[in-house]
Formats: structure tokens, C-alpha cells, sequence
């Protein structure tokens, strides 16, 4: 068993571990990961992470407001309301954000087990079934 809390393990884990850390807020996390179950984890965080694209996919054009009036101030609350949704702070920018972490997390937890010598059990079935 290995642990990531803070930066207790090789860079490329701690880096996303810690990005995700930082996404959940203030306080420490701590992630305990079983060996045998490292590959399991990194598949479930990269079908979270479809989940995420897919429904930001689906529900973002509900987000865009359109101007009630040709006025001014009702062109600047629809501009605003797709800014808050969409801009660099945007709701839908972050989502798609922590699908990414998500995403590099699950990297960092496949390269993490290759470096220790674990196998991913469809890696080792495709391999055996190729006679290598």
C-alpha cells in the first residue's frame, strides 16, 4: 500500500493528488490506494471524468442566456450570466477543470503502478492472449 498525503509520494502523483486537493478546499487530504486495486481506481476516476464532459456537454447550451430586450442592461446581465458560466472562473470551466484533474490524476496513478511493477490485469490479459 502506498499513500499520498501532501507530497509523501513521487512527484507525478503528488502533483495531481494535490490539485485535487486543492479543488476540494481547505484541508489536508489524504489518499490510501490498495496496489491491487491502483488500475480500478484510475479507470473509475477516467469514467468520472467522461460522466463530467458528458454532462457539461449536454446541459452548457442551457446556460446561455439570451438578452430579454435590446437594451443595454439586458445585454449585460445575459453577457454576465454566460460569463459566470463560461469565463476563466466559469461554472462550467471549472467542471470541465476537475475532469482534467481527474484525468491526470488517473495517469499519475498508472505511471505510479508501472514504476512499483504493477500490471493492470487487462494490459496482462492482452498480453498473454498476444503470447508475449
Amino acid at each position: 500500500m502506498f499513500q499520498v498525503v501532501g507530497g509523501a509520494v513521487g512527484g507525478a502523483v503528488a502533483g495531481a493528488a494535490a490539485s485535487a486537493a486543492a479543488l476540494m478546499g481547505p484541508g489536508q487530504a489524504t489518499f490510501r490506494v490498495e496496489p491491487d486495486q491502483v488500475f480500478t481506481l484510475a479507470r473509475r476516476f477516467d469514467e468520472i471524468a467522461a460522466n463530467i464532459d458528458s454532462a457539461s456537454k449536454h446541459g452548457a447550451f442551457h446556460l446561455v442566456a439570451r438578452a430579454p430586450g435590446s437594451d443595454k442592461p439586458s445585454r449585460d446581465a445575459a453577457d454576465r450570466l454566460i460569463e459566470t458560466a463560461f469565463g476563466d472562473a466559469g461554472l462550467v470551466t471549472r467542471v470541465r477543470a476537475y475532469a482534467e484533474e481527474l484525468r491526470s490524476a488517473a495517469r499519475a496513478l498508472r505511471d505510479t503502478a508501472t514504476q512499483y511493477g504493477l500490471t493492470d490485469d487487462t494490459e496482462s490479459a492482452r498480453f498473454g492472449s498476444a503470447g508475449l
